[in-house]
């Protein structure tokens, strides 16, 4: 996402170092629609980065269930070993 930034800053930087102007209605347009665009694919990228960040959390408590469902599993087998040796 820096990178977009970084090219959007530059894109004006460049644009008024040279004086660039936007003074007809065609120009206008042309930066309104650059502005949308950018608008919308920073918005895009943020949305599609939370479903990521969303996904790799319930991935992590997915995985730690797991291991306590292991160790549980593993605490019970060794429950039953014991209750065999008491019993015979």
């Amino acid at each position: 996402m820096n990178e977009q930034i970084n090219s959007i800053i530059l894109f004006y930087v460049v644009g008024f170092s040279q004086s660039t102007e936007f003074s007809t209605f065609e120009d206008r347009y042309t930066l309104n629609d650059l502005i949308t665009i950018v608008l919308f694919t920073i918005g895009f990228i943020y949305i599609l980065d939370r479903i990521r960040y969303t996904s790799w959390q319930k991935s992590k408590q997915i995985e730690a269930q797991n291991q306590r469902i292991q160790s549980e599993k593993e605490r019970i087998e060794n429950i039953i070993t014991q209750t065999k040796k008491v019993v015979e």
